[in-house]
């Protein structure tokens, strides 16, 4: 399939990169991931939850993506709040392909 992969995050106010976002096929859990990353001056303002949101949209909208999952470090609970706010559920716990403890949540298409 193609049409996913990272994007550049930028800000409307300056055109300056901020982050990233995107879907990955994640060769850790064999499906499709949603990635996205803020520089810490920007946190705090909704844009994760703007970005994330859309991007699922675009997966389940465009890419006809049936399931998204998403991974984090537990002890990253504004992502955590994040991705429940936009509809994910946690699905698992388990060691990732480092070693590191991770949380995966997935959310599927309705």
């Amino acid at each position: 399939m193609k049409g996913f992969g990272m994007y550049g995050v930028f800000s409307k106010e300056n055109d300056t990169l901020i982050g990233y976002c995107g879907l990955i096929l994640s060769s850790d859990i064999n499906d499709y991931e949603l990635i996205y990353a803020l520089d810490k001056q920007y946190w705090g303002k909704g844009l994760a939850t703007e970005i994330a949101n859309a991007i699922v949209k675009y997966g389940f909208e465009k890419l006809k993506i049936k399931t998204i999952f998403a991974s984090i470090d537990p002890a990253n609970r504004v992502s955590e709040i994040v991705l429940l706010k936009i509809g994910f559920l946690e699905k698992f716990r388990r060691e990732d392909e480092f070693g590191l403890e991770t949380i995966y949540f997935n959310l599927d298409q309705v």
